[in-house]
């Protein structure tokens, strides 16, 4: 199943992953200025923990690809398959493509993934409050903030805030029942 989406000339899908993750994940994982305001890249990733990524079987990670190269992933990491319940998350690894406006087509995408196919009852997403390209987006979304850790995460110097957001399937489904088809 592929997702396809144009923004201005450039053609983005989200897909299946392809072999080319490993390495690129790492690149990714590995750059400070990818993963400055994310939770991951405060240890060094191997290409043994990418593969270890990949084959969890409490994630679905799709590709998110742009001329047929993977720029990114998003998926649902950490389902709880009893609770029916898993946490939304995003990666756009090639920085030439940030600030294009893809992480809202990610998150309708995965979040239809998430209620409509794999039944959930719950998707979360989590944030660094200063992070605000991140804010934006999650703020145009159906997503509601729960709550707010203080100085819940250290890096870069200093302590950053963690906003917790979540959309329950009874919502995403009132939503789309009242959107035009």
């Amino acid at each position: 199943m592929m997702y396809e989406i144009s923004i201005g000339d450039l053609r983005y899908y989200i897909g299946a992953l392809d072999e080319t993750f490993d390495d690129l994940y790492c690149k990714w994982a590995n750059d400070p200025e990818v993963t400055y305001f994310l939770f991951q890249g405060t240890y060094p990733v191997v290409k043994s923990d990418a593969i270890e990524i990949r084959h969890q079987h409490n994630c679905v990670i799709y590709g998110i690809y742009c001329d047929k190269v993977l720029i990114g992933t998003c998926g649902i990491y950490d389902i709880n398959w009893i609770n029916r319940a898993g946490e939304f998350r995003i990666l756009i690894g090639e920085k030439t493509h940030w600030h294009k406006g893809i992480a809202k087509y990610c998150l309708t995408y995965v979040t239809a993934m998430a209620f409509d196919r794999f039944n959930l009852h719950k998707l979360c997403l989590g944030y660094n409050a200063a992070h605000e390209a991140a804010a934006r987006a999650y703020a145009k979304s159906a997503f509601k903030v729960e709550y707010t850790i203080k100085e819940a995460h250290y890096k870069n110097g200093r302590y950053y805030d963690l906003v917790h957001m979540s959309l329950f399937k009874r919502d995403y489904q009132d939503q789309m029942s009242q959107s035009p088809h």
